[in-house]
């Protein structure tokens, strides 16, 4: 028979009533289309929800395409990457066959057609991990993109915005394989790529997206001259320059997109990394824990993005900890026994083997929390007031045995305090939103 909802020819086996199981939300039928292609879902929905077949999927996708014009970019990229019923992306295999029928289409129906085949190309770019396994595919990839964008170009310097955005995306994706590979050469090709991003959003004329491509443009150039951290000298770039910039935005993202966007979610991940890499434990976790909740409710517990943040959420929550007479060697505070004494476990090794680590007990005085670990002062004299109060584990001074605590009460100055002073938050204290 032919469903008469997307116009496929299906056997009358597989139409099922709803209570009997999922079906195809675009031609309404249940199991294998007639090709043998089973129903699918790589999205964030829930239930029966979202189920459909890859080549109702697909007729849809099309019909998109071919009734778009210059202003329609956005229905163009939703209709092959996200479902429309959670209006999440699609991941795994589905993202993939979608991408590649995508570029069949446009190939097969509209040859010459350089709009279609820069937002097409695009998709390819757009669905590329950051990884090293991918740098060569991801220059050859995003090439392709500025290649067609400039033939456009040529054929008319006014473009349509979108095609601009497809420009910079691609110039980033190459920066940030020139960092990842971190030669002094790759560090010069990633400030010309972040340079020529920034020329680009002048172009556009929106001058909220500069000061994170200036930022960019400052990191490539500190790692390119050995500054990163403030090595090598001075005005390099530092851990507090990348939670400034991650947190800008993510304050934009936020803003523009709301939290359940999947943009704001992987923004809240990078200022979450980087608080943690700029020893800033207590917010870095306090924010993991806000993106768990929000994972899951948008995406659910066994989308890939959720698995990560679960993943990270509890790396964060783990206490490391230096054993006095262990030196160079880690450990991993587990919680405490009475008043002075510790459990911890370890040496940890990379990669980790739980197996062969021992767990023991120490008194207080011999472990040193790790930098960016939570604490709370005790026993102050001097400065009694901060007795009780919060912080990370900011740094170490050297030729003393004190650590700098910076406080989660932002109105209380930063101070040195001895390890015998501080004792580990092994659990956060909940606020509300991390029981929503």
């Amino acid at each position: 028979m032919t469903n008469k909802k997307c116009g496929q020819k299906r056997s009358p086996s597989p139409c099922t009533p709803e209570d009997e199981g999922p079906t195809c939300w675009i031609c309404l039928c249940g199991g294998a289309d007639e090709s043998g292609q089973p129903l699918r879902r790589d999205c964030s929905c829930r239930g029966n929800a979202g189920f459909v077949h890859l080549g109702c999927l697909v007729g849809y996708a099309e019909n998109v395409t071919s009734e778009m014009d210059e202003g329609d970019s956005g229905k163009f990229i939703q209709a092959w990457t996200a479902c429309p019923n959670c209006c999440q992306d699609y991941e795994h295999d589905l993202c993939s066959d979608l991408v590649a029928r995508c570029n069949s289409f446009v190939e097969a129906n509209y040859s010459g057609d350089l709009f279609l085949a820069c937002h097409a190309v695009y998709l390819k770019l757009r669905k590329l991990a950051i990884r090293k396994e991918n740098k060569g595919r991801g220059a050859e990839v995003a090439t392709e993109v500025i290649s067609i964008v400039e033939q456009m170009r040529a054929e008319n310097p006014s473009q349509p915005r979108a095609i601009l955005y497809f420009e910079i995306a691609a110039y980033e994706t190459l920066a940030l394989f020139a960092e990842f590979e971190g030669t002094r050469d790759s560090l010069k090709d990633a400030v010309e790529f972040h340079t020529r991003c920034r020329d680009i959003y002048q172009m556009i004329g929106i001058p909220t997206d500069l000061p994170h491509a200036e930022a960019c443009i400052a990191q490539a150039r500190a790692k390119l001259n050995g500054l990163v951290d403030g090595k090598g000298g001075g005005g390099g770039w530092t851990k507090e320059d990348a939670v400034r910039d991650c947190r800008d935005y993510y304050d934009e993202s936020l803003e523009e997109s709301g939290e359940n966007s999947s943009v704001t979610m992987i923004s809240m991940f990078r200022l979450a990394d980087a608080l943690r890499a700029a020893h800033r434990g207590v917010e870095a976790e306090r924010l993991m824990t806000r993106l768990s909740t929000i994972a899951n409710r948008v995406h659910g517990s066994k989308h890939d993005f959720t698995r990560d943040v679960e993943e990270s959420l509890m790396r964060s929550r783990r206490r490391h900890v230096s054993v006095r007479g262990k030196r160079g060697k880690q450990f991993e505070a587990l919680r405490y026994e009475g008043e002075d004494k510790c459990v911890v476990r370890g040496p940890l090794s990379k990669p980790r083997k739980i197996n062969e680590e021992k767990t023991f007990t120490v008194h207080n005085h011999q472990i040193r929390p790790a930098l960016g670990s939570p604490v709370t002062c005790h026993g102050l004299e001097a400065s009694s007031n901060l007795n009780g109060k919060m912080g990370n584990v900011l740094s170490r001074k050297k030729g003393a045995q004190k650590y700098t605590v910076h406080f989660e009460d932002e109105s209380l100055e930063p101070c040195l305090v001895h390890p015998n002073n501080m004792r580990i938050v092994f659990k956060l204290p909940v606020e509300e939103y991390d029981e929503e």
